[in-house]
């Protein structure tokens, strides 16, 4: 027996979530160890022009305070997150928001980002949920509905609950990086 276009689709969202639940575990790694590659990759979702800070003395190194962790890569290039410790209580979600800094001659550009894998999971999640509410819609489609409806919900609510937490997290370390950063254009 051939299985169905909708299992072979729901097979295929658990392969891809694990694949992806994987990737988040290595990018989750990178961010907090500052490898330039997992600040590179992301869902873009915060980008803005700054003034250039009038620091007198250029900062090399780490960065770290009680709202930052960062790490000067050369002259134009700072990555920085919100601390995040191994221990203490502190709310988790699965989009910490990392940052990159470019310095320019007349000004910051900042990009702050939300972890691939954690997108690519929640993508999967979403097509996992949606397609096992279509298969258990064929049987019962109330049933269906509410499956697909449950998954998209927990998702939904999930964005909203990370962004809401990881936001203010990301502004804080932002304002404590161009209260720290190096002003001596490259």
């Amino acid at each position: 027996m051939i299985p169905s276009i909708g299992v072979m689709v729901f097979m295929a969202s658990v392969v891809a979530g694990f694949a992806c639940w994987a990737f988040a575990v290595v990018e989750a790694v990178g961010i907090w160890r500052f490898w330039p590659w997992a600040f590179r990759l992301g869902l873009r979702i915060i980008e803005r022009r700054l003034p250039r800070p009038m620091n007198p003395s250029p900062v090399t190194g780490r960065l770290d305070s009680s709202d930052l962790r960062a790490a000067v890569i050369d002259q134009t290039h700072i990555l920085f997150r919100a601390p995040m410790s191994a221990f203490g209580f502190r709310i988790r979600t699965p989009f910490p928001i990392h940052g990159a800094a470019t310095l320019e001659a007349d000004g910051v550009y900042v990009t702050g980002r939300i972890p691939l894998g954690a997108v690519g999971f929640l993508l999967a999640w979403i097509s996992g949920w949606t397609m096992g509410g279509v298969m258990a819609g064929s049987q019962v489609q109330i049933g269906g509905f509410g499956v697909v409806a449950l998954g998209w919900l927990f998702a939904g609510g999930m964005i909203i609950f990370s962004l809401s937490v990881e936001r203010p997290r990301f502004e804080r370390a932002l304002e404590a990086l161009v209260r720290d950063m190096p002003c001596n254009p490259a």
